[in-house]
């Protein structure tokens, strides 16, 4: 009798399952993902481990193994199971008893009687090159061969020795935007039929050669895999050896086809052109990571940008944060970031601006969030308070489309999606051998995201979940946003991550406004200098609140903030936010405005100058600015700005005195008026 294990020795786990359920797809390392046999699925939930071959599906909770879902399937018991599975892979004759192995099978001699089909292959300039033979004889497996015709001897050269290979039907593809590969003639001629341009490789599976890629550059590709393993890691080396040179590439499986079958038989089966590029069109385009190696240097020619009128800027934030960019936002730990996050990615899912018209939301679509740090249950009150609170009673004035609390929903459970962290390693970067790589865990988010239709927004909170390298080493820094920036580019979304303010710019003793410049981040300048756009977040004192007009008793529910870097458009003011007591964030109207902060700035920049004075120190405009400006708070321009203002308004006056060299040098001196500050 044949025992289960050596059924499993011999089954390959992907093929039994694609043969029994056809439509699986890569869902990143060992799985393989497609909608659930068991129950009505919309969403593919039923995940196969193809090294174990057990599968459980996460919309209906059935799990079993390659027998149990052989025993689902057919309505059959345990030993029906194993008998059909074991003459399924050579075992036995039906009726559990193991067969002894056959022997191999010969080859098609290669003779011109058992030729039944040829293909010519020609140049870019339809030049003839050499020719692929068919031979088929009975008892026999086909074989092929590369022949070359002699036209002045009239005869066939049966080899292609001194000959250039190239790729099949090298006209069109050299003249094709998007090329379709597949692993034999035959296919691509049927391809060619209905249309498309379509070649192979000329010795089949495995044979691709480097060379090829050449006639490849800049063009779109789709790799059509015959149903086997050797078709699949065909179609993964070549999308590897193209992916360098190519506009893009998809590897696309074909639903519904035999062991072994290709793009012929989903053709043969009554597959249409447009239920092919249906199909095609479902799967995520991967691009090229950049390269000078690739570049056309004609391309890069500044007339594009001169004689053509620009795209309109597309916004995640109108006039604040572009689609598409990668940002931070900065403050110390239980500010609010994660609760400002989602708020942001709950507008974007529906149709109600930002933190009470704070930010009007431009893009809208799918977001998704992943927060590191927090456990289901947290995520899930966080959600359902801001739902309550946020989403059901929206403040007057704010852009609000009326709906009902089922139709909100609704285009929540459609747009937004929600991933707790807490527990798990998802660290984005690697060493290996001395340089920085993705972890597979980044390549499989990659995956994920780009399978997600219309993604509009992604937020990863915070930094340190994802980075684990040393937070002061700029190289890491700037690799790690490098790939942020890929996941922006590969899937149009715009990427926020959160990261903490560093202590200079959370001194308890010093303004709380402090916080709110590009140089309070933490860590590497790699971080703020890759991001396109920062948001600063900060607590507010008792004081502080009282003079923005809020309760300074509940001071720890004011939070100030502040857009402190964008590469597009004007300038951002302050705002002022105020935590409910379930935590959600809702505009404050603060009686303070920019002007107010310029004070503060003024009184500082006083202060500390009289304070050098006492101790017998001297300051130049510009040695104040550049010594001074991270402990203010504000830029060396801007505080170069305030020291001329207060010069103009003799509220600082210069000193000209010799320096150490005799040079008469101008200082600047500390004049206190405490009618400046009522």
């Amino acid at each position: 009798m044949v025992d289960k294990k050596d059924i499993l020795e011999r089954l390959n786990i992907r093929d039994y399952y694609n043969g029994q359920w056809p439509g699986f797809k890569p869902a990143g390392g060992d799985e393989i993902k497609n909608l659930c046999p068991f129950h009505e699925d919309t969403n593919p939930s039923f995940y196969v481990n193809i090294k174990k071959g057990t599968y459980f599906c996460q919309g209906c909770s059935e799990r079993g193994d390659v027998f149990t879902l052989y025993q689902r399937l057919h309505n059959v018991d345990f030993q029906t199971a194993v008998a059909d599975m074991a003459k399924m892979v050579g075992l036995s004759n039906g009726g559990g008893h193991k067969e002894h192995g056959k022997k191999k099978r010969e080859q098609a001699r290669a003779v011109m009687e058992n030729k039944t089909a040829s293909y010519d292959y020609y140049d870019e300039n339809d030049q003839y090159v050499f020719t692929v033979m068919r031979f088929e004889e009975e008892g026999r497996d086909k074989t092929f061969r590369q022949w070359r015709y002699d036209f002045e001897k009239e005869d066939w050269i049966q080899n292609v020795q001194g000959v250039t290979l190239i790729p099949y039907r090298l006209a069109e593809v050299v003249r094709a935007d998007t090329v379709y590969i597949v692993e034999g003639e035959k296919d691509a001629e049927n391809l060619a039929s209905i249309g498309l341009t379509a070649t192979t490789a000329p010795q089949g599976a495995g044979k691709w050669k480097p060379e090829y890629n050449q006639y490849f550059k800049g063009k779109h590709v789709v790799v059509f895999p015959d149903n086997d393993e050797v078709g699949r890691k065909h179609a993964d080396d070549v999308k590897k050896s193209l992916l360098p040179h190519v506009a893009g590439i998809r590897v696309v499986e074909l639903p519904g086809l035999p062991p072994k079958g290709d793009a012929s038989d989903f053709l043969a089966a009554g597959g249409t052109v447009d239920q092919l590029l249906q199909i095609v069109e479902q799967e995520p385009e991967e691009r090229p990571p950049f390269s000078f190696a690739t570049l056309d240097v004609e391309a890069l020619r500044a007339g594009r940008y001169i004689e053509t009128k620009p795209e309109k800027i597309r916004w995640t934030l109108t006039d604040s944060l572009p689609q598409g960019s990668l940002g931070f936002i900065i403050s110390n730990g239980g500010v609010g970031k994660s609760w400002f996050l989602l708020q942001a990615a709950m507008s974007v899912a529906t149709h109600l601006d930002c933190l009470d018209g704070i930010f009007e939301i431009g893009e809208r679509g799918r977001a998704f969030c992943l927060f590191g740090e927090d456990v289901e249950p947290v995520v899930h009150a966080r959600t359902k308070s801001v739902f309550d609170t946020y989403f059901m009673n929206p403040r007057e004035g704010i852009y609000h489309d009326p709906t009902s609390r089922d139709t909100r929903i609704a285009e929540l459970q459609d747009r937004l999606f929600l991933l707790p962290g807490s527990g798990k390693d998802l660290r984005l970067i690697r060493e290996d051998g001395g340089n920085l790589a993705p972890t597979q865990t980044y390549l499989d988010l990659l995956a994920l995201l780009k399978s997600i239709e219309d993604l509009k927004l992604v937020i990863l909170d915070p930094v340190s979940r994802f980075y684990a390298g040393s937070e002061n080493d700029n190289v890491q820094a700037t690799y790690f946003c490098s790939l942020l920036e890929r996941i922006s580019s590969e899937t149009g979304a715009t990427v926020i991550i959160s990261h903490h303010t560093n202590k200079a710019a959370t001194n308890p003793n010093e303004s709380s406004y402090n916080a709110l410049f590009q140089g309070a981040i933490r860590g590497a300048s790699g971080f703020t200098n890759a991001a396109r756009w920062q948001l600063n977040l900060t607590t507010l004192k008792s004081k502080e609140v009282r003079e923005a007009g809020g309760n300074p008793t509940r001071y720890f529910n004011y939070i100030a903030g502040k857009v402190v870097k964008k590469n597009v458009g004007k300038p951002e003011t302050r705002f002022w936010l105020e935590r409910t007591d379930g935590g959600v964030l809702r505009r404050f109207d603060s009686k303070l405005d920019e002007d107010g902060l310029d004070g503060e700035v003024k009184e500082q920049v006083i202060d500390r100058i009289a304070e050098l004075e006492n101790e017998g120190h001297r300051v130049t405009k510009i040695s104040f600015a550049q010594d001074y400006s991270g402990e203010i708070g504000v830029s060396k321009r801007k505080l170069t700005t305030v020291i001329e203002e207060l010069l103009a308004e003799g509220l600082l006056t210069v000193k000209p005195e010799k320096n150490e060299r005799g040079r008469v040098t101008d200082y600047i001196s500390s004049i206190k008026e405490d009618k400046f500050f009522q």
